[in-house]
């Protein structure tokens, strides 16, 4: 588990213009939360192409292996799983909104994550 402290420079607000991105959902089914604890779920086929370019780009058979084997890029390896096409991120935000941090569990991709708060124009602190 890594936290990222975002220290209320972000609001749940800012999300709601990705269509590719929910609050409070699990796939299709929605979460019960409260006290500030939200889950944030991106889909991954709206980086497919970054991801693979991400992955094989550069990178012979041997290290594909590697990555996949690893679960270094875990969005790689969930590219193509069925009912594994969401990233799942918990937040953390004061009573207005305000994101204080953000909760990656094992086996969830940061570069997903990375690359969302880049088209939001932020650049997380990792």
């Amino acid at each position: 588990m890594k936290n990222i402290k975002i220290h209320k420079q972000l609001h749940l607000k800012d999300f709601e213009k990705f269509d590719f991105v929910c609050l409070d959902m699990f796939g299709e089914y929605p979460l019960k939360r409260g006290n500030g604890h939200h889950t944030l779920q991106i889909e991954i086929s709206h980086y497919r192409d970054r991801i693979i370019e991400f992955v094989e780009g550069e990178n012979d058979k041997e290290t594909i292996e590697k990555i996949v084997e690893e679960w270094a890029v875990p969005s790689y390896n969930n590219l193509d799983e069925l009912g594994r096409g969401f990233a799942h991120y918990e937040l953390w935000c004061d009573e207005e909104g305000f994101i204080d941090r953000i909760v990656l569990m094992p086996r969830v991709c940061p570069y997903i994550l990375e690359w969302f708060f880049e088209d939001l124009g932020f650049n997380l602190p990792f």
